[in-house]
């Protein structure tokens, strides 16, 4: 029917947009990794900080779903 389509097409969108955003993320902290490779922890703003410990706990609680 109709409103299956539409319920799926919904979810499909739903779920693009959240790899969309899971991607951005990485890439945001891929790129702090770098800077701090590359110029060190005192170079970092206090939002890559913030950044940085927001992906360490969302990488730790996938990394250990216990």
């Amino acid at each position: 029917s109709w409103l299956i389509q539409k319920k799926v097409k919904q979810i499909t969108n739903d779920i693009s947009i959240n790899e969309k955003k899971r991607l951005n993320f990485d890439i945001e902290i891929d790129e702090i990794l770098e800077k701090i490779n590359n110029k060190g922890w005192d170079s970092l703003s206090n939002e890559e900080i913030d950044l940085l410990h927001k992906g360490s706990k969302k990488y730790s609680k996938h990394d250990n779903p216990n």
